[in-house]
């Protein structure tokens, strides 16, 4: 039995942490009268911060690959994003904007403007496309639910709750699912770092994996700037940084860069448990017998056993209970290839208590809901404002036909995301798309904007 199993109790919390999202949501329903209240309503827990569940499974999937260089890594990149930041909260207080679209239309032709407006949707839709489908990737794993019953509700409820709510609402939602992920992830930190047998064990552990792939000993705990490092660095600040500038929002109240520092380890940390931790098993005629999670053909995550030397400790390379790949017409395992887009997942899996395993479901349900939420509100801004008002598309319709727009929109993409999400869930690979959004979207978006330093921003496009 590979799959998670539902109690009463379980479907119980799942319910409660329904209801509180909806109950949320409808609280703030009268705080949302007009288009510019949907959007722009002010609340003392405003906060810049934004990640999601393509963040959490990237992290597990960088802590799992370079282990503590990891955060290393993600340290660097975040001191060039903050730097960038700060000059560019600087250019949006002198423009007297507070996000990329309006700088954008206040210092770029009308043409430009529209283009780099367009641009930036097709990056949020590709973006929510990828979130849904790696859902359904990971709730395969975790439950065994097919392509269409496993997240069509989930994201229908999301949305739905979302148009309720406005921008309040989403910020106090967010304070629930921010509040999830957190528990959610110092507890495993906690039982695993514990049951690894502490830090010190870790670090011997992930040695020992290190010297049995003929590495230096230090290879997953000491940094190493290479070239080869160097363009890591580079592609998880074009990533990274770069989606979260072209995504942040003046906040001029928010201190959130200490925060994001302390997120980004907590969501690095349990690939780094799931790399250091040591499979055990019995001794057969000079055999340690050992049981490994795989993903299976069908996209369920199960359990394989297999035999390795006990007595060569060099003989198992295999990178701690990161799932290995099975091939699809054979059925046995492929060398060398391992799943680690499940390294945040398979460490609640193998750490967790079966009576508090439901919360590796909420983390899933929680950094999906929030990735889902920001997208889709960003999304109905940038059409609504750099779209459809500069072209005056909507103009007849007044203030009404603005907040009727943006939520027509809303649900409009909901429907192109869950079908883009339908092939890239066929073709599933998230680095490929991950990189694919980096070259093709955020490069030529970023270069807009660095162009656009150098313009003088007038307010005659500002709306």
């Amino acid at each position: 039995m590979y799959l998670m199993s539902l109690t009463n109790q379980d479907y119980f919390i799942i319910t409660v942490f329904l209801a509180i999202v909806f109950v949320i949501a409808y609280v703030n329903r009268r705080k949302n009268p007009d288009y510019d209240s949907f959007l722009t309503a002010k609340t003392r827990f405003d906060s810049s911060i934004e990640f999601g569940l393509v963040e959490i499974i990237l992290s597990g999937v960088a802590g799992a690959i370079y282990g503590f260089n990891a955060i290393y890594y993600v340290f660097i990149a975040l001191i060039i994003y903050s730097i960038i930041q700060k000059i560019l909260s600087k250019k949006y207080l002198v423009a007297k904007v507070n996000n990329f679209n309006d700088y954008i239309a206040i210092t770029q032709n009308k043409t430009v403007a529209t283009i780099t407006s367009i641009l930036n949707i097709l990056l949020l839709l590709v973006c929510i496309a990828v979130v849904i489908s790696t859902a359904f990737k990971l709730l395969q794993s975790l439950m065994g639910y097919g392509f269409i019953n496993n997240v069509m509700g989930l994201l229908g409820f999301t949305v739905m709750c979302l148009l309720i709510g406005g921008r309040i609402g989403l910020v106090y939602t967010k304070l629930l699912y921010f509040a999830i992920i957190f528990i959610s992830f110092i507890a495993i930190i906690v039982l695993g770092i514990h049951q690894i047998g502490g830090i010190a064990n870790l670090n011997h552990n992930l040695s020992n994996l290190a010297i049995s792939q003929n590495l230096s000993a230090d290879y997953y705990s000491t940094p190493k700037f290479t070239s080869s490092n160097a363009y890591l660095i580079a592609i998880i600040t074009l990533g990274l940084g770069g989606f979260r500038l072209i995504s942040y929002k003046l906040v001029p109240q928010s201190k959130s860069r200490g925060i994001s520092l302390l997120l980004t380890t907590l969501l690095i940390l349990p690939g780094i448990i799931a790399l250091a931790t040591v499979s055990s098993g019995n001794v057969i005629d000079g055999k340690k017998i050992v049981t490994v999670m795989a993903e299976l053909p069908d996209g369920q995550t199960g359990y394989v056993v297999k035999a390795v030397d006990s007595t060569d400790t060099k003989a198992d390379t295999t990178p701690g209970i990161i799932p290995p790949l099975l091939n699809t017409k054979t059925n046995l395992l492929t060398p060398n290839q391992y799943n680690y887009n499940l390294a945040n997942i398979v460490v609640f899996r193998h750490y967790l208590p079966q009576s508090v395993m439901i919360l590796s479901l909420l983390m899933v349900f929680a950094g999906f809901m929030l990735s889902i939420s920001s997208y889709m509100m960003n999304l109905g801004r940038v059409t609504v404002n750099n779209i459809l008002i500069p072209l005056g598309l909507i103009a007849k319709y007044g203030k009404i036909g603005e907040l009727w727009s943006l939520q027509v929109f809303i649900v409009g993409f909901t429907g192109v995301g869950l079908a883009l999400s339908y092939f890239l869930y066929i073709n599933y690979d998230l680095l490929l798309f991950i990189k694919l959004i980096i070259w093709v979207f955020i490069v030529p978006l970023l270069l807009i904007l660095f162009i656009s330093f150098f313009k003088k921003p007038s307010n005659a496009q500002k709306k």
